[in-house]
């Protein structure tokens, strides 16, 4: 992880055109500490011989090189989910990718962006099907086309559709695992399907990788406050997601003040007005008893 880290801290962001370089760039730090993290788990993972009588025996260490197969991804993510803990420089390098580099080519293919544009453009007629069946087009001609996947989660939501919108947005995460639409989206079909732990850990996924992304409290807090009916923890989020609203001068701080007031109303009525006052007080905010 340290070795990852530092290859990180070398990455000249000045330097990179758009996000798929970025994420190659954090593809190959990765990847190369990937066969040193193998070899050195599956040797400790050798039973000692203590018994010196016994007949010694040829040890095989095999390793996985395949960047598609089960133990190279185990490995892979467990290295991203120790940098994602322990690593400033990757955590900041995530969050800027989501800054600027916005002038790169959604696709290079021609016939796949043809479909995109077509997508695009039903989008704005409000004709999810033919914008569906436009966008399943396009990643067929271009399976990595993440905006596709994307924008193809998002009208499968609006048709109700939530297991395939859910298999959507996994599809773009596979490619690119940092992109903000699908990860917050994911957890929003679960919501829509009442699967709120799943929801929950998708958010908390969301927020392992922005944790100063206001959406990423302002959608727990909701979850909380809205659906599982748990005020004190919903109205702690809700409240940093207020603070980090005022913070960006975003107008959404009137939908955290929305739902702050509704935990005020249901806190209340539970004789918890110390508490509510309390957890305020807490992250910061006052207001008028």
């Amino acid at each position: 992880v340290d070795n990852s880290c530092e290859c990180f801290h070398k990455i000249d962001h000045s330097k990179l055109l758009n996000r798929k370089e970025l994420y190659d760039k954090i593809k190959t730090c990765i990847d190369e500490q990937i066969f040193t993290f193998q070899m050195s788990d599956k040797i400790n993972t050798i039973p000692i011989n203590t018994d010196k009588t016994k007949e010694k025996k040829e040890i095989i260490i095999n390793i996985d090189t395949n960047e598609t197969g089960p133990e190279y991804l185990k490995y892979y993510r467990i290295i991203e989910s120790e940098l994602f803990e322990n690593c400033t420089d990757f955590r900041q390098i995530i969050s800027s990718s989501e800054i600027g580099l916005e002038n790169e080519i959604p696709s290079e293919n021609k016939k796949a962006l043809n479909y995109y544009n077509k997508g695009i453009e039903a989008v704005k007629k409000n004709d999810s099907k033919s914008a569906i069946d436009l966008f399943s087009k396009a990643v067929k001609e271009d399976p990595k086309f993440y905006y596709a996947w994307d924008n193809l989660g998002i009208n499968y939501r609006r048709l109700e559709q939530y297991d395939e919108a859910i298999n959507a947005y996994q599809k773009s995460l596979q490619i690119n695992p940092y992109g903000t639409m699908p990860l917050q989206n994911i957890a929003v079909a679960y919501i829509h399907q009442k699967n709120y732990n799943k929801a929950l850990d998708a958010y908390q996924k969301f927020a392992d990788i922005y944790p100063d992304n206001p959406e990423t409290f302002y959608g727990i807090g909701h979850l909380y406050i809205a659906n599982l009916q748990n005020y004190e923890k919903g109205l702690d989020y809700m409240c940093k997601a207020y603070n980090k609203y005022i913070e960006n001068n975003s107008p959404y701080r009137s939908d955290a003040e929305t739902m702050i007031g509704l935990a005020f109303k249901e806190m209340k009525a539970k004789n918890q007005e110390s508490l509510f006052y309390k957890i305020l007080e807490n992250n910061n905010i006052k207001i008028g008893k």
